[in-house]
């Protein structure tokens, strides 16, 4: 059985790493197996309490990326699978039409991975107009005009984006998008002065 450690005779041994499946071709979670109304509006943001109707979505598994203070490194070996735009934008659509969800926190460790993307899924939230807010974590350098470009960042206002994780190189600090208010500091206004950015 690959990606398994055990102890054997005083030794622990690890066989060959499983391969990334492709998470698109995995069946919407059955939430009818438990009563889904003890863990709507349990969910817990970053630093901040939700009042509304939320849950959480992973929309990938592992980074690419080698943050010394992250277990991914470790545990993933920097390497990646997401699922697709439209695979996201599906299961938004089934927590607010069946559950009436208002808020959705994106929990991968970096939802802000790919340009596209998160352009796409931009578009269809703007689209499909549902009146939610969401999270997601995003890495400091994709602050910079080639990855969140104004338009970007335009359509990440209309789409009601809220308290969203910022990671820097050592540590994480907080970064808050809060109805197309952005908090994160001069890296942020020096990049999109054109927003009106206020910073902390």
């Amino acid at each position: 059985v690959r990606g398994i450690a055990f102890s054997e005779n005083g030794r622990v041994l690890t066989t060959a790493p499983r391969e990334f499946i492709d998470l698109n071709n995995l069946p919407f979670i059955n939430y009818e197996l438990v009563d889904i109304e003890k863990y709507i509006s349990r969910s817990i943001g970053y630093g901040q309490e939700i009042k509304k109707r939320s849950l959480m979505l992973y929309t990938g598994v592992g980074c690419p990326f080698r943050c010394t203070f992250c277990a991914n490194v470790a545990l993933h070996n920097r390497r990646y699978s997401g699922k697709s735009a439209r695979r996201i934008l599906e299961e938004v659509d089934f927590f607010v039409d069946k559950y009436r969800i208002e808020y959705i926190s994106f929990c991968d460790e970096l939802f802000f991975i790919n340009k596209s993307r998160i352009g796409e899924f931009l578009d269809g939230m703007i689209e499909r107009k549902h009146k939610i807010e969401w999270y997601g974590n995003v890495r400091a350098d994709c602050f910079k005009p080639n990855f969140l470009s104004d338009d970007l960042v335009r359509k990440m206002k209309i789409s009601l984006v809220c308290p969203t994780n910022y990671s820097g190189a050592s540590a994480t600090r907080g970064l808050y998008y809060q109805m197309g208010v952005v908090l994160v500091g001069s890296l942020v206004k020096d990049t999109f002065p054109s927003h009106d950015v206020d910073v902390i």
